[in-house]
């Protein structure tokens, strides 16, 4: 016997969520490191965090880079 079922679905999907969760691990995953000493420059960790969540980023990495000049 053969059953012939027909299915009609209606989908709402966001996807939206699941990259914000991932910005937020990727920072804290860089945050953890940071702190422990094993991610060392800070102009590395700056960058490793997604756009957006530091104010003036790109200012605060500049500088950053100049202490770097003026160092060495």
């Amino acid at each position: 016997m053969i059953w012939k079922q027909e299915l009609q679905l209606q989908l709402n999907v966001e996807i939206g969520a699941a990259s914000y969760w991932s910005e937020l691990m990727q920072v804290q995953t860089v945050d953890g490191l940071f702190a422990n000493g094993i991610l060392r420059d800070p102009e590395v960790y700056l960058n490793s965090i997604p756009d957006g969540y530091i104010k003036n980023k790109a200012r605060i990495i500049k500088s950053v880079k100049d202490q770097k000049e003026q160092e060495a």
